[in-house]
């Protein structure tokens, strides 16, 4: 069918049977650009993706984004991981390191994780509505379901935004004894992945960037770590 749309100088459709054609048959995608008659698709901009797309396409995984913008305290944070225990350590060690109870709940932080089934999104989550967040014997923050903080001092009563602020600016959470953040279960909001997972080592594009399984994204300074080594460097850091 592909064929015909191309003899028929119908580029768009004929990319949109090859894309449905490769989801069925995967293998067909490295074959495709070796067949004459798809030659004048070379210039097509979505049949030059289709030909780039990089393994672990149609693989199922959930896409974390942590992102703080603009201001000061820019930082985006990317990782993809059909291991929702690999997403919850990557989690958490972002929230108690340095500067992270102040993006938070001072600067107005995007915590999102997507799920995609077969290469397609099909679902998200806004995780602060999940989170309870304690700074011992200073305050306490809960979200609501719409993501806005609800945070306590001591007293009981509404913290101030200054108060907030100048508390949280240079806090450490991993100098607590005890535990600061607690992270409920957006995975049963979510629902278990279905379809073949993606595994190690795979790697994906989202929104323009390649990411590998696993593996953790500091898009501002360009820098990814395997987990261990984000945890380890980020408990030296604090």
């Amino acid at each position: 069918m592909a064929e015909l749309y191309v003899a028929a100088k119908n580029a768009e459709e004929a990319v949109r049977w090859l894309q449905k054609a490769v989801k069925i048959a995967p293998e067909l995608k490295s074959k495709l650009d070796t067949y004459p008659c798809y030659a004048p698709l070379r210039s097509n901009t979505d049949y030059q993706a289709l030909l780039a797309q990089k393994e672990g396409h149609g693989k199922s995984f959930y896409y974390l984004k942590m992102l703080a913008e603009p201001g000061g305290m820019r930082e985006d944070f990317r990782m993809i991981s059909s291991d929702t225990e690999k997403l919850r350590q990557m989690l958490l060690t972002r929230i108690k390191a340095s500067l992270g109870f102040y993006a938070l709940l001072s600067y107005g932080q995007t915590i999102r994780i997507t799920c995609y089934t077969a290469g397609e999104q099909t679902d998200f989550v806004d995780i602060h509505p999940f989170l309870n967040i304690t700074v011992p014997g200073k305050l306490t923050a809960s979200f609501t379901e719409g993501g806005t903080p609800v945070i306590k001092g001591e007293d009981g009563n509404t913290a101030t935004d200054g108060y907030v602020s100048d508390l949280l600016f240079e806090y450490r959470a991993y100098d607590e004894e005890t535990e600061t953040v607690q992270l409920g279960d957006w995975e049963g909001q979510l629902g278990a992945l279905t379809g073949e997972p993606l595994v190690l080592q795979e790697e994906v594009e989202i929104d323009g960037v390649f990411l590998t399984a696993d593996r953790v994204y500091e898009l501002e300074s360009g820098e990814d770590y395997s987990l261990e080594e984000f945890i380890a460097m980020t408990k030296e850091e604090n």
